[in-house]
Protein backbone atom coordinates (compact mmCIF):
# COMPACT_ATOMS: atom_id res chain seq x y z
CA UNK A 1 0.00 0.00 0.00
CA UNK A 2 1.44 3.20 -0.95
CA UNK A 3 0.22 6.79 0.82
CA UNK A 4 1.08 10.33 0.32
CA UNK A 5 1.85 13.11 2.87
CA UNK A 6 2.12 16.51 1.85
CA UNK A 7 3.16 18.98 5.24
CA UNK A 8 2.39 21.78 3.14
CA UNK A 9 -0.21 23.05 6.32
CA UNK A 10 1.68 20.97 9.22
CA UNK A 11 1.92 23.63 12.16
CA UNK A 12 4.57 24.03 14.32
CA UNK A 13 7.25 22.37 11.87
CA UNK A 14 10.27 25.32 12.25
CA UNK A 15 12.65 22.65 10.83
CA UNK A 16 13.39 21.92 7.45
CA UNK A 17 10.68 18.82 7.64
CA UNK A 18 8.13 21.27 6.48
CA UNK A 19 6.58 22.10 4.11
CA UNK A 20 7.68 18.78 1.37
CA UNK A 21 6.46 16.10 0.20
CA UNK A 22 6.68 12.84 1.28
CA UNK A 23 5.99 9.59 0.40
CA UNK A 24 4.79 6.51 2.13
CA UNK A 25 4.76 2.61 1.78
CA UNK A 26 3.42 -0.24 3.77
CA UNK A 27 3.72 -3.63 2.88
CA UNK A 28 1.58 -5.69 5.53
CA UNK A 29 -0.39 -4.98 9.07
CA UNK A 30 -0.94 -1.18 7.24
CA UNK A 31 -3.24 -0.37 10.40
CA UNK A 32 -0.27 0.21 12.39
CA UNK A 33 1.42 2.93 12.30
CA UNK A 34 5.17 1.71 12.83
CA UNK A 35 4.71 -0.29 9.86
CA UNK A 36 4.60 2.30 7.31
CA UNK A 37 7.85 3.82 5.51
CA UNK A 38 8.31 6.93 4.95
CA UNK A 39 10.66 8.64 2.09
CA UNK A 40 11.11 12.48 1.64
CA UNK A 41 10.59 12.90 -2.50
CA UNK A 42 13.64 15.53 -2.38
CA UNK A 43 11.66 17.88 -3.50
CA UNK A 44 12.15 22.03 -2.46
CA UNK A 45 10.11 23.51 0.23
CA UNK A 46 6.58 24.59 -0.95
CA UNK A 47 6.83 21.58 -3.58
CA UNK A 48 4.23 19.15 -3.68
CA UNK A 49 0.39 21.19 -2.92
CA UNK A 50 -2.71 19.41 -4.09
CA UNK A 51 -0.49 15.73 -4.23
CA UNK A 52 -2.38 13.10 -5.89
CA UNK A 53 -1.00 10.02 -6.25
CA UNK A 54 -2.27 6.83 -8.18
CA UNK A 55 -1.10 3.40 -8.88
CA UNK A 56 -0.22 1.84 -11.56
CA UNK A 57 -1.08 -1.80 -12.66
CA UNK A 58 2.38 -2.71 -10.92
CA UNK A 59 1.78 -0.82 -7.91
CA UNK A 60 4.07 2.03 -9.17
CA UNK A 61 3.42 5.70 -7.52
CA UNK A 62 2.56 8.27 -9.79
CA UNK A 63 2.18 11.61 -8.33
CA UNK A 64 0.80 14.80 -10.24
CA UNK A 65 1.11 17.79 -7.94
CA UNK A 66 1.60 21.69 -7.85
CA UNK A 67 5.08 23.17 -7.52
CA UNK A 68 5.94 26.37 -5.87
CA UNK A 69 5.18 28.78 -8.87
CA UNK A 70 1.71 26.99 -9.64
CA UNK A 71 3.05 24.51 -12.61
CA UNK A 72 2.02 21.34 -12.56
CA UNK A 73 4.38 19.02 -11.25
CA UNK A 74 5.02 15.02 -12.20
CA UNK A 75 6.83 12.46 -10.29
CA UNK A 76 7.62 8.90 -10.65
CA UNK A 77 9.14 5.61 -9.54
CA UNK A 78 9.71 2.55 -11.27
CA UNK A 79 11.50 0.38 -8.54
CA UNK A 80 12.94 0.67 -5.05
CA UNK A 81 10.55 3.56 -4.01
CA UNK A 82 11.98 3.74 -0.76
CA UNK A 83 15.34 5.12 -2.48
CA UNK A 84 15.21 8.67 -3.37
CA UNK A 85 17.39 7.63 -5.94
CA UNK A 86 14.56 5.86 -7.65
CA UNK A 87 12.70 8.46 -7.81
CA UNK A 88 12.50 11.16 -11.07
CA UNK A 89 10.34 14.09 -11.68
CA UNK A 90 9.29 16.47 -14.26
CA UNK A 91 6.99 19.36 -15.72
CA UNK A 92 3.95 18.03 -16.63
CA UNK A 93 2.09 21.67 -17.78
CA UNK A 94 3.60 25.42 -16.91
CA UNK A 95 2.00 28.89 -16.43
CA UNK A 96 4.40 30.06 -19.41
CA UNK A 97 2.61 27.25 -21.46
CA UNK A 98 -0.96 28.42 -20.44
CA UNK A 99 -0.41 31.79 -21.48
CA UNK A 100 1.27 30.77 -24.54
CA UNK A 101 -1.13 28.23 -25.79
CA UNK A 102 -4.34 30.59 -24.25
CA UNK A 103 -3.73 34.28 -24.18
CA UNK A 104 -6.81 35.89 -22.17
CA UNK A 105 -7.89 39.24 -23.78
CA UNK A 106 -7.59 41.27 -20.52
CA UNK A 107 -9.79 44.43 -19.72
CA UNK A 108 -8.67 47.54 -20.21
CA UNK A 109 -8.57 48.49 -16.63
CA UNK A 110 -5.93 45.66 -15.86
CA UNK A 111 -2.16 46.05 -16.94
CA UNK A 112 -1.17 42.42 -16.23
CA UNK A 113 -2.08 39.17 -15.23
CA UNK A 114 -1.03 35.78 -14.94
CA UNK A 115 -2.57 31.75 -14.97
CA UNK A 116 -2.79 29.51 -11.67
CA UNK A 117 -3.37 25.86 -11.66
CA UNK A 118 -5.02 24.33 -8.66
CA UNK A 119 -6.73 21.04 -7.89
CA UNK A 120 -4.85 18.56 -9.69
CA UNK A 121 -6.57 15.14 -9.91
CA UNK A 122 -5.08 11.83 -11.75
CA UNK A 123 -5.75 8.67 -12.87
CA UNK A 124 -4.32 5.98 -15.28
CA UNK A 125 -4.91 4.83 -18.35
CA UNK A 126 -5.43 1.07 -19.22
CA UNK A 127 -1.54 1.45 -20.71
CA UNK A 128 -0.87 3.37 -17.27
CA UNK A 129 -0.67 6.82 -19.20
CA UNK A 130 -1.19 9.66 -17.28
CA UNK A 131 -4.43 11.77 -17.72
CA UNK A 132 -4.06 14.22 -15.19
CA UNK A 133 -7.48 17.34 -15.09
CA UNK A 134 -6.82 20.34 -12.92
CA UNK A 135 -8.38 24.03 -12.88
CA UNK A 136 -6.63 26.75 -14.19
CA UNK A 137 -7.71 30.58 -13.02
CA UNK A 138 -6.16 33.80 -14.75
CA UNK A 139 -6.10 36.82 -13.00
CA UNK A 140 -5.81 40.22 -13.87
CA UNK A 141 -3.75 43.00 -11.83
CA UNK A 142 -6.56 45.63 -12.10
CA UNK A 143 -7.31 48.80 -11.34
CA UNK A 144 -10.15 48.91 -9.24
CA UNK A 145 -12.00 51.96 -7.41
CA UNK A 146 -13.26 52.12 -3.31
CA UNK A 147 -16.80 52.13 -3.76
CA UNK A 148 -17.22 54.27 -0.17
CA UNK A 149 -14.39 56.44 -1.30
CA UNK A 150 -14.96 57.96 -4.73
CA UNK A 151 -11.54 58.98 -6.36
CA UNK A 152 -9.31 56.50 -4.27
CA UNK A 153 -8.26 53.58 -6.88
CA UNK A 154 -5.99 51.18 -6.04
CA UNK A 155 -4.59 47.39 -7.96
CA UNK A 156 -5.47 44.31 -7.36
CA UNK A 157 -5.84 40.89 -8.72
CA UNK A 158 -9.54 39.38 -9.93
CA UNK A 159 -10.24 36.31 -11.86
CA UNK A 160 -11.03 37.09 -15.75
CA UNK A 161 -11.23 33.47 -16.71
CA UNK A 162 -11.70 29.85 -15.12
CA UNK A 163 -10.93 26.90 -17.06
CA UNK A 164 -10.59 23.39 -16.06
CA UNK A 165 -7.32 21.21 -18.43
CA UNK A 166 -6.94 17.99 -18.82
CA UNK A 167 -3.59 16.55 -19.92
CA UNK A 168 -3.05 12.96 -21.66
CA UNK A 169 0.92 12.02 -22.29
CA UNK A 170 2.53 8.85 -22.56
CA UNK A 171 4.49 7.64 -19.08
CA UNK A 172 7.80 9.19 -19.54
CA UNK A 173 10.63 6.69 -19.36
Amino acid sequence: MSALFSSMSACGIDDESGKRLYYLQCDTDCLSGGNWQTLNLGLPREVGDGADLALDANGRPRIAYLDGSYDLGYSWCDGDCLNLASWQHGLADSNQGLEAEYPVARPITCDAGLWRTHSPAMTLDATGNPRIAYDASYKGRCLSQDPSNPGQTYYEFIEIWHAVRVLFFTQPQ
